[in-house]
């Protein structure tokens, strides 16, 4: 594959002017022409590789020309060669480089000097062009969590920016010593191509054993792996590169890039696959410590809530829980439901803070409330209770708290609850209005003595009683929070639709995402809904 002909505007009121430049850079550029400043300055947001630009113009100098061309954002870049028949002192030179010009030649000029300087100024453009890509890849890079986030960003850069028409990526299996596919534009795969043993004898794999790159068209790979050209040849055919993916020393796989057309790729584009192939590869690792550590803290996550929730008669039951984006610690949202004699409790909570420390106590405040659930009449006393094992255990100078919400249910719809520093929970009745359960007392483990009472109301059938953390209420879009308010709209509408705890629960949760579009903090939801 060779390089496109760089494209270099001539703007210029002579014909004869136009005809010389354009003889003397044909072959090499593709020449577009312009007769006037603003017929220039149009045809330079189609953006040319290069612009030669006459100082004499009639309806606008090029001084001016050239000005505007640097204060757009959308033509600042590129280069731009002044040259003048009349303007040739030291004065009009530093003038017209102080307007903008990346290269000032008077006339007469050399046609060989002409060319040079124009070559040069274009292989300023492709390496400026070049650094551009690389980090706007890096940025994208930067911001892909997972591996498939990785490998779809480098696959889109090389078929948008480079001129890739395909591009398939490998990893590494250790395990089984096997190179797996794992990401590629094309439509279809050879089925024995998606996953190869790392002792196979084709260019992808032998560039992840070996760490060569290697490059080739239809006929080298007719010629060296005649098993692999009807495929290569149903995907398209034409030039292409296979590449190792390396990242501090640990071998991750590779990948393969086609190009169109037959001829060989260019050294300048052999070079950019090799410096994309090492960003993925970094970026690869990178995902893949993020996944290994998010993997571990969501199977801790789990440990922390309960398997499934139980079947209550007369009600239903159902939960929701949404890790915040980018977790990378247990966090401290958690809720529970269980049975005390005939009556029920249902339990939920939020630990300041996220981590090891934040799994412990949550871990205390679930059992702790579960154990002298059995034997405590009141939720106000459940909740003192939990109070008094935190300071047990974290000590009075400790910093850290816990806030819950603690409901009892009575087989006859009597629900008690008591709520220390958590947000109230809300009834959604049919009629569709929303009660509140009021908080009725501080945050757990800080205060002396706190005071805790308890609020008692009725769930008649259809009255749904919903619990939630803080990560719902405040969900934010910029700084535009979810809010209190949008919450209780929403529960108006589920009472009137006779809506199933899951899809109350499903309401809430798809309500509070859609505003925020993703959350920062964990969040839970709790619903129990009489039948």
């Amino acid at each position: 594959m060779t390089e496109a002909p760089a494209t270099v505007l001539v703007v210029d009121d002579s014909p004869e002017n136009r005809y010389a430049i354009r003889r003397y850079l044909r072959g090499e550029f593709e020449v577009w022409e312009a007769e006037t400043g603003t017929e220039g300055l149009d045809l330079a947001r189609r953006d040319p590789d290069l612009i030669v630009l006459d100082v004499h113009l009639p309806d606008i100098d090029g001084f001016e020309v050239c000005r505007r061309l640097k204060q757009d954002e959308r033509t600042r870049h590129i280069p731009v060669l002044q040259r003048s028949q009349s303007h040739v002192d030291d004065a009009a030179r530093v003038y017209g480089l102080e307007s903008g010009a990346d290269a000032y030649l008077t006339e007469p000029v050399d046609p060989s000097v002409l060319v040079a300087t124009a070559r040069a100024l274009l292989r300023v453009r492709r390496a400026e062009n070049r650094l551009r890509l690389l980090n706007q890849v890096g940025v994208a890079l930067a911001t892909a969590l997972t591996r498939a986030e990785v490998m779809r960003v480098v696959a889109e850069t090389l078929r948008d920016q480079v001129g890739a028409r395909d591009a398939t990526l490998y990893l590494f299996d250790e395990n089984r010593r096997r190179l797996e596919l794992a990401h590629t534009t094309l439509e279809t795969v050879d089925p024995e191509m998606a996953s190869l043993p790392f002792e196979a004898e084709v260019p992808v794999v032998q560039v992840a054993r070996a760490g060569d790159a290697m490059f080739g068209d239809e006929a080298a790979l007719a010629k060296a792996y005649p098993d692999l050209v009807a495929a290569y040849r149903g995907n398209g055919g034409g030039s292409w590169a296979a590449v190792s993916l390396v990242a501090y020393g640990k071998r991750l796989g590779a990948m393969v890039v086609s190009f169109p057309g037959e001829d060989a790729l260019p050294d300048a584009q052999r070079s950019l696959l090799l410096v994309l192939a090492g960003q993925c590869a970094q970026a690869l690792e990178r995902a893949g410590l993020y996944e290994h550590q998010h993997h571990i803290a969501t199977t801790l996550q789990h440990g922390l809530l309960p398997r499934s929730l139980p079947t209550i008669p007369g009600a239903e039951v159902a939960a929701r829980y949404n890790a915040g984006a980018r977790a990378m610690d247990v966090g401290g949202d958690f809720y529970d439901v269980f049975p005390r004699g005939d009556a029920w409790v249902m339990v939920i909570g939020d630990v300041c803070g996220r981590g090891a420390e934040a799994a412990q106590l949550t871990s205390l405040a679930r059992h702790t409330i579960r154990a002298q659930a059995q034997h405590l009449e009141r939720p106000s006393e459940i909740l003192l209770a939990l109070h008094d094992a935190i300071i047990a255990e974290e000590g009075r100078d400790s910093a850290r708290f816990v806030t819950a919400g603690c409901v009892l249910l009575e087989p006859d719809g009597t629900v008690r609850a008591a709520f220390a520093g958590h947000p109230p929970g809300l009834v959604a009745r049919p009629s569709g209005v929303v009660d509140e359960v009021a908080t009725s007392g501080p945050l757990l483990g800080l205060l002396d003595g706190p005071r805790i009472t308890d609020t008692e109301t009725t769930l008649a059938a259809g009255d749904a009683l919903v619990l939630y953390t803080d990560g719902v209420i405040e969900a934010r879009r910029g700084r535009d929070l979810f809010g209190e308010e949008r919450l209780a709209e929403v529960l108006k509408t589920v009472g009137p639709r006779r809506l199933s705890a899951d899809a109350i629960a499903d309401a809430v949760h798809e309500a509070t995402i859609e505003h925020a579009g993703a959350t920062e903090d964990d969040l839970a939801i709790l619903v129990l809904r009489r039948v």
